[in-house]
């Protein structure tokens, strides 16, 4: 009995360390479990890079659906890795996957398992192509792109690592907002991106706008000097500005000025002349995308040039007879004497619109005398536009005395 319980153990023994030694060699070679936590982890406009769980399985093989219809298709035989890359596609395209575990069982024979769930993936769209301004007012600017293909929206940021978004779109244009005057044209970004049905987003290389503009605030402090000189403030960011001259007998643009300057001179060039009312008005722009954007305009400015005036020789030493061309728009005319050229003017006359002359005798109660004083006299014609009082240049005229 002794010896047959040493066989029968003996036996046993051999038995196991046998079982060990094929459960050493051939680990892993049954059905591998169904792959698990499938990701996408990275991306380009031609791969994208998957994570996943291979649950002990000696390898890992990946198919892939291009969607040309023929299906899936093996892109990865056997990867041992947990990451893989799948190359060979194309920019803002969405594809499908599958994977399954394999193990090898020996003599050249693999054990497959069952195929994971199905999972989608993307690549990046390619860089957004002609990024360009498109509208402007006093306080947005629209930005405008040609549509990258595959994109599901785009990232709008005002700074190149894209960490300050100012919005997104799902249309190849967008309004930043919230702008003003003070605003120094600006840097804006546009981004492409692809988002997958796992939440995965793929995003292109940025394209950046540097000239976004905005409309400038109005001029004002619109103002004419006695030389005809016009000034006006420069509102900041404003690149030229367009003045727009009336005759005050019609409602017609006389005159249209787009210059780069705040101010102008009406007294040369033949712009006006002394017969006339005149209403300048001035607006600034910025130029978006080959057409101005227009700010509002300044208040409308009322002046007219001096009277052409003329006084014959005196026929007497105590009067002065006074001769001057008739002004449209006039409603009055004012007649001014002084016997000093800088100072003490009186008003001498206020003579109706249909008249063209006036005979001066008495400067307020002290009579002429042209033997004894020299007169600086001038004459101004008055109308009302605006609701206000508008007075034409002065130029004076002197009459010397004489013995």
């Amino acid at each position: 009995m002794n010896k047959m319980l040493k066989k029968v153990v003996l036996l046993m023994a051999t038995i196991t360390i046998m079982l060990s030694i094929n459960a050493i060699c051939f680990a892993g070679t049954g059905k591998p479990a169904k792959i698990t936590e499938i990701k996408q982890i990275d991306d380009s406009t031609s791969q994208v890079e998957l994570s996943f769980n291979k649950l002990g399985a000696d390898y890992v093989s990946i198919e892939i659906d291009y969607g040309a219809g023929n299906g899936f298709e093996e892109c990865v035989d056997k990867t041992s890795s947990t990451e893989r890359y799948i190359s060979g596609l194309y920019a803002g395209k969405t594809y499908k996957v599958r994977l399954r575990g394999v193990n090898y069982i020996g003599s050249g024979n693999y054990s497959y398992g069952d195929y994971s769930d199905v999972f989608e993936v993307v690549t990046a769209p390619d860089k957004v192509q002609d990024l360009t301004q498109v509208d402007a007012t006093e306080t947005t600017a629209k930005l405008q792109w040609k549509a990258s293909a595959g994109a599901t929206e785009y990232k709008i940021t005002s700074d190149y690592s894209g960490n300050i978004v100012v919005g997104r779109s799902t249309t190849n244009s967008f309004v930043v907002t919230k702008l003003d005057n003070d605003f120094t044209p600006g840097d804006y970004y546009v981004t492409a991106v692809k988002k997958s049905a796992s939440g995965y987003v793929a995003e292109s290389y940025k394209e950046g706008y540097y000239r976004t503009k905005v409309v400038p605030d109005a001029p004002d402090n619109l103002t004419i000097s006695s030389s005809l000189w016009v000034d006006w403030s420069d509102p900041k960011n404003t690149e030229g500005y367009e003045v727009e001259l009336y005759k005050t007998t019609s409602s017609k643009v006389y005159k249209k000025i787009d210059q780069s300057s705040s101010y102008l001179s009406l007294s040369s060039n033949g712009i006006i002349n002394s017969k006339q009312f005149y209403k300048i008005r001035v607006r600034g722009y910025v130029t978006v995308n080959g057409a101005k954007k227009y700010s509002k305009w300044t208040g409308d400015l009322y002046f007219a040039d001096e009277l052409k005036m003329s006084i014959p020789t005196p026929k007497s030493a105590y009067s002065i007879k006074v001769k001057w061309t008739k002004m449209k728009g006039a409603k009055k005319y004012e007649v001014y004497a002084s016997t000093s050229r800088n100072s003490g003017y009186k008003k001498v006359a206020t003579v109706k619109a249909k008249k063209s002359s006036y005979v001066i005798k008495k400067i307020k109660k002290k009579k002429i005398n042209i033997r004894k004083n020299n007169y600086y006299i001038y004459v101004v014609a008055v109308g009302k536009f605006g609701g206000k009082k508008i007075k034409s240049k002065s130029g004076v005229w002197q009459v010397y005395s004489f013995l």
